[in-house]
């Protein structure tokens, strides 16, 4: 399966190395299954709108639109 989701995948996984989390812990702190960071971070599943809500809180960022720009840096 190709991934769809891959400017998701790519700002799941920037966020996520940004803060120095496991996969393990942003699932733990997302309150999703390690399978689920793993499908999203690889572009082959669409977060909710709640757990996507949810790491923008995790990230302290309010500007969305920043966190994709720097997810491309």
């Amino acid at each position: 399966m190709k991934p769809t989701n891959v400017h998701t995948a790519r700002l799941f996984k920037s966020v996520r190395e940004r803060m120095g989390l496991s996969i393990r812990a942003i699932a733990q702190r997302l309150r999703v299954s390690i399978a689920t960071v793993s499908r999203i971070e690889s572009g082959h599943f669409a977060p909710s709108v709640e757990v996507a809500q949810r790491l923008v809180a995790l990230s302290g960022e309010e500007n969305l639109e920043k966190l994709f720009i720097d997810a491309y840096r």
